[in-house]
């Protein structure tokens, strides 16, 4: 879909299926405002045309891919997506909710830092909690009675408001052997959690174990031009990294 709050797209293949292409359907609302009114269940996460949603399409041997499968529901938008090869593990960081102070003004202190972004791990039908809870299960203030247990906790929390756009496991030999086989993504939030590209440390099975380390920082110093919102990575055949930046 074009329409709505999040109409761009981000695709990664399957590095051990090269018929299997994963794609993000961003979410049409913030957190399924509907005139006022937050239904539950929201409307536009339902259905087989759903959105928040990241969608896994099979390419037959004409390369063209006539059929798809919806493999997660709850994600708001999935611009970071990234396959660990050894595992077969999808990986996906979320673009949280915004202004959740409107319906909560109690937390007008912290919207600078909530809702975290989140790092989750993606199983064949899963929903990860939008538009309902965020977090490690907490309810939204626009869905108070919700069960977040329902729902699958991120396996990692990130700043919030900090935008991941673009996510690769780093396997080339120019970065020092510690960074071989982990995370790197790109953080293109404006706020001051953003403007940057970090590590997330990765166990053998795909799964983070540690908090991300800033790779590259300082864009957003106020005696330099502005920059660093970085949209996209992909590593060069030498191992380095080259940053799509907006």
């Amino acid at each position: 879909p074009t329409s709505g709050r999040h109409p761009l797209t981000h695709m990664v293949f399957d590095p051990n299926d090269a018929s299997s292409l994963y794609d993000n359907v961003g979410s049409h609302t913030d957190v399924c405002e509907q005139g006022g009114v937050f239904p539950f269940p929201c409307p536009e996460e339902t259905g087989d045309e759903s959105r928040g949603t990241i969608r896994r399409f099979i390419l037959d041997d004409d390369l063209r891919a006539p059929r798809f499968e919806t493999v997660a529901h709850g994600v708001r938008n999935s611009m970071a997506l990234a396959v660990h090869a050894p595992s077969g593990i999808l990986l996906q960081a979320e673009n949280s909710r915004d202004s959740i102070d409107k319906r909560a003004p109690e937390l007008a202190d912290l919207e600078a830092e909530l809702p975290h972004e989140e790092l989750n791990l993606i199983a064949p039908g899963q929903h990860s909690g939008w538009p309902y809870c965020y977090d490690n299960g907490v309810a939204s203030p626009e869905y108070p009675d919700v069960d977040c247990t329902a729902y699958q906790s991120p396996a990692l929390l990130l700043p919030g408001h900090a935008a991941p756009l673009g996510m690769l496991f780093y396997e080339g030999d120019m970065l020092p052997e510690a960074y071989r086989g982990n995370l790197i993504i790109g953080y293109h939030g404006y706020r001051p959690t953003g403007h940057r590209i970090v590590m997330v440390p990765i166990d053998e099975t795909g799964v983070p174990n540690g908090e991300p380390l800033d790779l590259v920082r300082g864009w957003d110093e106020k005696d330099t031009t502005p920059q660093g919102a970085p949209v996209g990575l992909t590593v060069a055949s030498d191992g380095s990294i080259y940053v799509a930046d907006d």
